[in-house]
């Protein structure tokens, strides 16, 4: 799905509320939605934020083609159709 690839937000596993969904359809926004969550594992921000640059760059790709090759976008949950339509 979309959301577990992480097309939608760059660490789909720790996404607690619709709001960050919300924040990360930008691209600022995606690259702040992973400083956050590196900043709370404690990691290396730098390394990081340039690994959650390249999802975002691959995510993009990903579109790209789901919207070339891909007729019928199945989404598991309603809250979900919003994001998907801004982004596809």
């Amino acid at each position: 799905m979309y959301h577990d690839v992480g097309l939608l937000h760059p660490f789909p596993s720790k996404v607690y509320t619709e709001g960050q969904l919300a924040h990360a359809s930008s691209f600022w926004g995606y690259l702040g939605e992973g400083r956050s969550v590196l900043a709370a594992r404690h990691r290396l921000l730098t390394p990081g934020i340039v690994i959650v640059f390249g999802k975002w760059l691959y995510s993009k790709l990903i579109r790209f083609l789901l919207r070339k090759v891909a007729d019928l976008h199945l989404v598991p949950s309603d809250y979900l159709i919003p994001y998907l339509q801004q982004q596809m």
